[in-house]
């Protein structure tokens, strides 16, 4: 097999990984990944800020232009998130999970949160840009996050060289992208096999309905299948959202 080559592109310190690709992206070639030790201005879904302090834990982005691979957009989040999973199992943990549509849990709490945008120019999507944060080094959470939030650390009482672990991942998600690219579905069944709410009966929100809701299964196109008053139903994040921790359902 030929051995893939990780362009990639770091800094001590930016504002986030994934402005830095949204400004630069016509100078950079696809599959190209942007990490930091530091970030002054890194955000999550739904604008929510994310910052940690230098050393510990992995911040990066990476950018897609392969047209085949923007065509399966939807297939992207939750490949990133297999790739994270089976990148941390070897490194010693256990019941890690995946918390559809973009997370990864250790234990119930999440590690790792991942944000895909996609970028368009006259109305045809043009690139994707893909960041990823993954709690390793840090010690402790605040009040707010300590209930819902772990870390390697936290999990191991060991620290983890971080570009050690970067490097696996990045080849990892190489790895799994290709997959996806050529209609693998490997990927898929891992994160079904990991999925944390699976036949687990939890609250979400329909239409700003709150409903008792069975998950089934992730599908390929990264809809939710599930039952919902007894009836089944394919939904798309931005149709459903969970909120498992405020509402002590797991």
């Amino acid at each position: 097999m030929k051995k893939k080559i990780v362009k990639e592109i770091h800094f001590e310190s930016v504002d986030s990984t994934s402005t830095y690709i949204k400004k630069h992206y016509e100078e950079l070639e696809n599959l190209t990944f942007v990490s930091a030790d530091y970030q002054s201005n890194g955000h999550g879904r739904m604008g929510r800020s994310w910052e940690s302090k230098s050393g510990e834990n992995l911040m990066f982005s990476f950018v897609i232009k392969d047209p085949l691979l923007i065509k399966k957009f939807a297939s992207i989040s939750i490949s990133a998130a297999v790739a994270t999973l089976i990148t941390l199992k070897p490194f010693g943990l256990e019941n890690v999970t995946i918390k559809w549509p973009n997370d990864v849990y250790v234990n119930g709490k999440k590690i790792t949160g991942i944000l895909l945008e996609s970028i368009s120019l006259d109305n045809e999507i043009k690139f994707l840009v893909i960041g990823i944060g993954v709690n390793l080094n840090v010690k402790s959470f605040d009040e707010t996050l300590k209930t819902k939030a772990t870390s390697y650390y936290l999990e191991t009482n060991k620290t983890i060289d971080i570009n050690i672990f970067k490097n696996e991942l990045f080849k990892n998600i190489l790895n799994i992208l290709e997959q996806v690219k050529v209609d693998n579905d490997d990927y898929l069944v891992i994160a079904n096999k990991n999925n944390y709410l699976y036949n687990k009966e939890v609250y979400g929100e329909i239409n700003n309905e709150k409903k008792l809701i069975k998950v089934l299964e992730i599908n390929k196109d990264n809809s939710l299948h599930v039952l919902v008053d007894g009836v089944s139903k394919d939904l798309y994040y931005g149709e459903l959202t969970f909120h498992i921790n405020d509402w002590n359902i797991t």
